[in-house]
């Protein structure tokens, strides 16, 4: 893949994006929103993660990712503008002549870009749009009730993903040989149409997942319009939006907390999830709370069974991930070096082993570690299969437990590796 900054304009870098986050950067900074966050920020200090001091130190950094997450979620709760807004994305940038800070949510993904929509299920709406070369490994389109200040509209309990009213991803929507389509959504049956997705009634949220499975890929052009239906509302100005993002942040912060507490039933420290199926049927994901000494690694050997997509991310306690510009906390099939026999085996360590496919946790000895597997095809091997070995060792026995092949790495290379993908990353972020 040769794609360079220079050579194209990001599909991200779209004039209601610009204004979404100067309008977010201006709404954070009011006062009604700075008076919610002190009762946000009383919740974690007063959480039982709070005691660690590693998480007590990620407090602030943990709410100003999450009360961004929140506001560009409100801005695209404006009904009367119907538009992608890209968010949850946890890297500082520059562009449009501003910094953003970024935002987050839980364990987000570096490899996916996350556009969302606010819908109503009264308008009739049409996406268009356009697969770029080289296309992401696989794109998805999942349509949820508009979490209305809450983190997402969750299926159950387990609080282990997003709702989904229904589900449309690249493996079954009909592109046309130039990469364009057309996807349609309103309260009637598909009748045929593959790009369909039917809304009901109330507010809804369409979240887009474009999932890299490199950093060259370039994500999809999209738009979104009114074609029929209920009239536009009046849109909704700051001082709206400001006063909502307020009313909601110590629940949104809340929610957060208890997703934390809940996801996956807290499991014991250490011990993987094994591989469960996503709502909607679009892959599978396996997660473990770790914590380690300085001296101890998490080992892990996987398959990535054919996926489209497959990829594991780090996150700290907060599961607010670091920067993927200044760390290799993720690794997706491209970045990762594979085992002579097409397995994986990464290393998940507070301190540099000084081998290949070493996930950096910034220094942290506690947080999450997450796999994802997005687009499995027929014949795919049963998702308990997809896990070969996982294991805690100590740092001292790693070379003993990992692969003869899995090559050192310098110091230097290391460096070069981080800077490499931070130059592939900023495609994201590529304007004229």
């Amino acid at each position: 893949m040769k794609t360079k900054a220079r050579d194209f304009i990001s599909p991200l870098a779209t004039e209601d994006q610009a204004e979404a986050e100067r309008r977010a950067m201006t709404i954070a900074v009011t006062d009604e929103v700075l008076s919610a966050r002190q009762p946000a920020r009383t919740l974690m200090t007063e959480h039982p993660l709070a005691k660690l001091s590693e998480a007590r130190a990620r407090i602030d950094r943990a709410l100003d990712k999450w009360l961004y997450q929140l506001i560009l979620q409100t801005i695209g709760s404006d009904l009367s503008h119907p538009r992608f807004i890209w968010s949850t994305n946890l890297a500082r940038y520059r562009w449009f002549g501003h910094e953003f800070p970024g935002s987050g949510a839980a364990i987000d993904c570096p490899d996916n870009i996350y556009r969302n929509a606010g819908l109503d299920g009264g308008i009739r709406y049409e996406v268009t749009g356009k697969v770029n070369e080289p296309r992401p490994s696989q794109f998805t389109f999942q349509l949820t009730r508009h979490p209305k200040g809450d983190g997402f509209a969750v299926n159950d309990d387990s609080m282990r993903d997003l709702g989904a009213l229904q589900m449309l991803t690249s493996r079954e929507m009909d592109i046309a040989d130039d990469g364009h389509f057309r996807i349609t959504l309103d309260n009637s049956d598909a009748d045929g149409r593959r790009n369909h997705i039917r809304m009901p009634e109330g507010e809804l949220y369409l979240l887009v997942r474009d999932s890299l499975g490199d950093w060259r890929q370039i994500p999809n052009d999209l738009e979104i319009r009114r074609v029929g239906g209920s009239a536009l509302p009046p849109p909704l100005s700051d001082a709206d939006i400001a006063s909502r993002v307020a009313g909601y942040l110590p629940g949104f912060v809340d929610f957060w907390l208890r997703f934390n507490d809940n996801f996956n039933g807290r499991p014991d420290i250490n011990t993987l999830v094994p591989p469960y199926g996503r709502t909607g049927a679009w892959g599978y994901a396996a997660t473990c709370h770790f914590r380690l000494r300085d001296d101890q690694a998490i080992v892990a050997t996987v398959v990535d069974g054919g996926a489209d997509y497959f990829g594991v991310q780090m996150a700290d306690t907060w599961m607010i991930a670091p920067s993927p510009t200044e760390h290799i906390s993720s690794y997706n099939k491209t970045q990762a070096l594979a085992n002579p026999d097409g397995t994986f085996t990464f290393i998940l360590a507070p301190r540099d082993p000084g081998l290949a496919n070493w996930i950096d946790t910034a220094g942290l000895h506690e947080g999450w570690l997450f796999f994802r597997w997005q687009g499995m095809p027929a014949g795919a091997p049963d998702p308990e299969k997809l896990l070969r070995n996982f294991q805690v060792v100590d740092s001292s026995e790693i070379e003993k437990v990992v692969p003869e092949t899995l090559p050192a790495i310098s110091a230097q290379q290391r460096r070069d590796e981080v800077a490499g993908r931070a130059q592939h990353w900023s495609l994201r972020v590529a304007t004229p």
